[in-house]
């Protein structure tokens, strides 16, 4: 499971060396990155985790800011209903 996690949080601290200049905050999103990933990783396997790691590359290169913990999870929680997943109350991507 680890694997499908580290290989996706590879790419976008890649973006964000590219992309973002002021690093204040930057290592509690990445985690807060990382959680969301397993989370999807858990409930939606492989293709929930890629689409959640697209979204997020996404945001940071076309506003050259990271998007808030709240966002990611929150965007996390959309890709799992839409792919029909059930979501555990106690999840991750509901706080």
């Amino acid at each position: 499971m680890e694997l499908y996690v580290s290989k996706p949080m590879h790419e976008i601290e890649k973006v964000i060396d590219h992309v973002i200049e002021d690093k204040r905050g930057v290592f509690m999103k990445k985690a807060s990155y990382r959680n969301s990933l397993r989370e999807i990783m858990r409930i939606a396997g492989k293709d929930g985790v890629d689409q959640l790691k697209n979204w997020i590359i996404e945001q940071i290169e076309t506003t050259n800011t990271l998007p808030r913990g709240i966002i990611v999870r929150r965007k996390g929680l959309e890709i799992c209903e839409n792919m029909e997943k059930d979501i555990p109350s106690d999840s991750f991507l509901r706080t």
